[in-house]
């Protein structure tokens, strides 16, 4: 370092955003891949987003829980917990949904054309 120049700063992590330099690429890899190999819906959207918020919740409530400052720094996992739960809820109505609509259409091509169930499905 020369005589001008400012020493590096120490930095005290907060608990919002990770320090983990590969956890990136492990949280967008498998969403990308996905989004890649079975095309963009709109579930994809509502999942990716429970996955990005949900990793966060995680990684603030273990830094929270080995900290020793438990009572100081409470507030990223109750803003990403409380971000998480309605995003989790979105994704299992969005999945509910889907997997209620693809058990239904596979019913109708599987029964079509028998009498018994185009009598009981009109009735």
């Amino acid at each position: 370092m020369g005589p001008g120049a400012a020493a590096p700063s120490r930095r005290r992590a907060t608990g919002w955003i990770p320090e983990q330099h590969g956890a990136w690429e492990m949280l967008a890899l498998p969403v990308v891949v996905g989004v890649w190999l079975v095309g963009a819906t709109w579930v994809h959207l509502a999942l990716a987003a429970f996955w990005l918020v949900g990793y966060l919740a995680f990684d603030a409530a273990s830094r929270w829980l080995r900290s020793r400052r438990r009572r100081r720094e409470p507030t990223p996992v109750l803003v990403y917990g409380t971000a998480t739960l309605p995003l989790g809820l979105l994704t299992l109505v969005l999945v509910a949904y889907f997997l209620g609509t693809a058990l239904y259409v596979k019913t109708m091509i599987r029964e079509r054309g028998r009498p018994g169930y185009v009598h009981a499905s009109v009735a």
